[in-house]
């Protein structure tokens, strides 16, 4: 069964560069705390967004960096927790820095739904060959920690690289396995200290078949005008059943990321800064932006995604800017 996301704001939220791991295919280039922002910086940017929402739920995935490195991550989720405009919080981690303590900690935030952990391997040598030695070893060990301790769902994330895409009915298999709520699918795109590992970036061929995968393993039959304008998939375990929430492209509409010294991108992947939330406010970063007015106006995108069939299909801006420098261009991920 295919469904599709809540309204409200979306956002990822990154309070932090610094990391304890390097993993291969990371979109940063820095792994500092310097660009960080103080508490009381978060807090304002958080009220800019909240002045703008006109209503909506502000939805948040905090991570890092690895945000679990911030000696105040609790006291930021604890003011997002009493907030009116929050919606959901869930966290985006590697995992290696839970431990009871933190778990403990966590429990009084009501409005956290779940913990995202990055896996990307159904098998400790792809996993740790990305990632770090121990690495797949200690995300499952977490994730057993956490459903034993706290009343939190757990998704798995992974990166789909050229390394990991066959092993894509494996992981489904080991999310079984972890009896995990979730497991959440997104293309590589070369960006940060990956900039040069183009060579791991899926072929169209590989994301149509992972594509074909999905829906079999889900025993779904999708058109390719429902497939295609999705950049990501989420599925969604209950039990023995398992359902499909598709992620399509909604840049510039009501999803963004926040970077660590306030700016705002369109997305994580999509490395063009749109403004700095500590210095404008969000709805006139939005309404100003050249780049989200061109990525909304088809006919100024190139080659086949200009005149493609999907009316709401722009293809993947973030993957045309970071493989042809050019945000306009064509994605070459597509199989029409």
């Amino acid at each position: 069964m295919k469904t599709t996301a809540s309204d409200g704001l979306f956002f990822q939220w990154h309070i932090t560069d610094a990391c304890n791991f390097r993993c291969r295919h990371c979109y940063q280039h820095d792994f500092t705390h310097n660009s960080e922002l103080a508490l009381p910086e978060l807090i304002k940017v958080y009220e800019n967004i909240a002045s703008c929402a006109g209503g909506r739920k502000i939805n948040l995935n905090i991570t890092g960096g690895e945000p679990f490195l911030r000696k105040d991550l609790y006291e930021l989720l604890r003011y997002l927790d009493k907030h009116q405009d929050t919606g959901e919080l869930m966290l985006i981690t590697n995992a290696s820095l839970i431990d009871e303590k933190a778990l403990d900690a966590l429990g009084g935030v009501k409005k956290l739904k779940a913990i995202k952990i990055s896996l990307d391997g159904a098998t400790e040598k792809t996993n740790d060959a990305i990632r770090r030695p121990g690495a797949f070893r200690t995300a499952l060990e977490k994730v057993n920690l956490i459903q034993e301790r706290a009343g939190l769902e757990v998704i798995i994330m992974l990166t789909l690289m050229r390394s990991n895409a066959y092993e894509i009915p494996a992981i489904f298999n080991l999310c079984r396995e972890l009896r995990v709520d979730g497991l959440m699918l997104e293309r590589f795109i070369p960006l940060g200290q990956s900039g040069a590992l183009k060579s791991e970036v899926i072929t169209k061929e590989d994301w149509k078949r992972t594509v074909k995968d999905i829906c079999e393993y889900l025993e779904v039959d999708l058109a390719e005008s429902e497939i295609l304008p999705c950049k990501a998939f989420w599925v969604k375990f209950e039990g023995d059943d398992a359902r499909l929430l598709t992620a399509e492209c909604n840049l510039g509409d009501d999803a963004f990321a926040i970077m660590p010294n306030g700016g705002l991108l369109p997305c994580r992947r999509f490395d063009l800064v749109l403004g700095n939330l500590l210095k404008d406010k969000f709805t006139d970063i939005v309404k100003r932006s050249s780049v989200l007015r061109d990525i909304a106006d088809k006919s100024k995108l190139k080659g086949k995604c200009r005149n493609c069939q999907i009316d709401r299909c722009r293809g993947c801006r973030a993957m045309a800017y970071a493989v042809d420098k050019d945000y306009l261009a064509e994605d070459n991920l597509c199989w029409l």
